[in-house]
């Protein structure tokens, strides 16, 4: 995939992912056969889904701490459109 793809694709599918997670793992376990490894599949299933969310999260919010203090510093430092540099920074680093 191209870099143009990623920057449509990554955010839809971040936002389906933290918005439909409970349905997703409950689509994963149904997929495993009853008995007795559905309830390791629904943990691990669980766990994952946990993990993807608090990546994505930690990902945006540093997005945000890029765009703040990029442009804050190129504001100190006399830039032109800090504010467009600073988005550009912090989505540059949602996909580093």
């Amino acid at each position: 995939m191209d870099g143009d793809g990623g920057l449509v694709l990554i955010p839809i599918l971040a936002i389906f992912f933290l918005s439909d997670a409970t349905n997703l793992v409950r689509t994963v376990i149904q997929l495993v056969p009853a008995g007795r490894n559905r309830d390791a599949v629904k943990s691990l299933a669980e766990e994952l889904n946990l993990m993807l969310q608090r990546y994505i999260r930690a990902k945006v919010i540093l997005a945000a701490l890029s765009l703040v203090y990029c442009s804050a510093a190129m504001f100190l430092l006399g830039f032109p459109h800090v504010i467009a540099l600073g988005v550009l920074a912090g989505s540059w680093s949602l996909f580093r």
